[in-house]
């Protein structure tokens, strides 16, 4: 069953059975609230009753017959039974003296109307008054049918909206996982290719005797393939740090102008290796923002490696920090093939390429994206004046640690 489906059927539930339980008690409550008004009502008109009969005796009651309908017409009813057994009252139904104890409150049935009763006795006779629960009986018939009323619209409201609240609070968790369950297999596939070349070399060299030549090949395949994993590796071991670090670790004002020049000059021989003329362009002064050291250097290694992987031969790569007002930007462009516009929407998903051609894992801009994020830098995708790809990111510069 879906979840979400699921925990809105158990909130029905739970609220369904909640509602029963406080409207059973609201019910309950209401009703002897009622009662109890009832003979408090019952209880005064006893005690005036009483001190009427104590001073003036039985013709002090305000009691009169009732026309014959048989039905009771007076808000009170009052009956006084002598001494001598005769009964005087302002109803026409005659009172069953052996159902009304004295002294408490009792509901006898009485012409077929629900009476509620209180009787008191003495040497003058017995008094007995009461009231009709009809009016009580309703309200309390009303207030059930508008609980009951009530309960199917609460849980058609519950569920549905258990389901609304569920699909939206669940949606950002469903792409997250499968996200994750994406990535898995991608980064599975990426590591079996290389394990594949590594295990085939090593069982063909184990099934037969080689030359010295096909080994020194076979280990050189196995060496670059191992090479391969260990990079893999590495960036999934720096995406897995990135999202488990804190937004402010290890934050630091660093100057980026600075880490940009010591990355050129790691990266000059990678590029003079394919006739690439690199630059850097730095201002003077502090090029400082704020953020982990560790984590510019991989990003600033990242765009430069990129740049020289993608550029052609005798190309160009022309990287530089501005800085303009409080906002540091740094800025990588070279003269390469550029990002076809259609792909830079997708450019920093994992295992995505730039553009179609082999090499790489598809995780560094990635891993670039999760920097910059983590940094508070914001992106800027374009073409280079070299006519080649245009990488920038800006940061505030006058933010200070918290």
């Amino acid at each position: 069953m879906n979840p979400v489906l699921r925990v809105a059927l158990l909130s029905t539930l739970l609220v369904g059975v909640a509602y029963l339980i406080v409207a059973g008690i609201i019910y309950v409550v209401v009703g002897l609230s009622l009662t109890s008004s009832i003979d408090a009502r019952l209880q005064r008109s006893l005690s005036l009753g009483l001190g009427g009969l104590e001073e003036y005796g039985a013709g002090s009651l305000p009691y009169q017959a009732a026309p014959g309908s048989g039905k009771f017409t007076a808000p009170l009813l009052i009956w006084f039974i002598g001494p001598n057994g005769s009964e005087l009252s302002n109803t026409n139904v005659l009172l069953p003296i052996s159902d009304i104890p004295a002294g408490t409150y009792s509901t006898s049935a009485i012409a077929g109307e629900t009476i509620r009763l209180a009787a008191a006795r003495g040497s003058f006779g017995t008094l007995v008054v009461g009231q009709d629960m009809g009016p009580a009986t309703s309200s309390e018939n009303a207030l059930g049918a508008i609980e009951l009323g009530i309960w199917p619209v609460l849980l058609l409201a519950v569920f549905f909206g258990s389901i609304a609240i569920g699909t939206r609070v669940a949606s950002p968790y469903e792409r997250a996982r499968a996200q994750q369950m994406e990535f898995s297999a991608n980064a599975s596939h990426e590591l079996r290719t290389p394990l594949s070349v590594i295990e085939a070399q090593a069982s063909l060299g184990l099934s037969q005797k080689r030359s010295v030549i096909w080994y020194q090949q076979a280990l050189q395949r196995i060496t670059a393939e191992a090479k391969r994993m260990h990079a893999l590796v590495d960036e999934l071991l720096w995406l897995a740090r990135l999202e488990s670090s804190s937004r402010n670790s290890n934050r630091e004002h660093i100057d980026i102008g600075i880490l940009l020049t010591n990355a050129v000059d790691r990266f000059q021989t990678l590029a003079q290796s394919k006739q690439i003329t690199m630059t850097a362009t730095i201002p003077e002064g502090s090029n400082a923002i704020l953020a982990p050291a560790d984590w510019i250097d991989k990003l600033i290694g990242i765009l430069l490696d990129n740049a020289c992987r993608y550029c052609n031969e005798n190309g160009a790569i022309e990287a530089a920090v501005e800085r303009k007002g409080s906002h540091i930007t740094l800025r990588v462009g070279d003269s390469g093939p550029g990002i076809p516009g259609e792909r830079r929407a997708v450019i920093f998903r994992r295992f995505e390429r730039a553009v179609d051609e082999p090499g790489g894992s598809g995780l560094g801009l990635a891993i670039a994206d999760a920097i910059v994020q983590g940094t508070g830098g914001v992106w800027k995708v374009g073409e280079s004046a070299l006519g080649g790809a245009l990488m920038e990111i800006t940061w505030n510069s006058s933010l200070r640690p918290g």
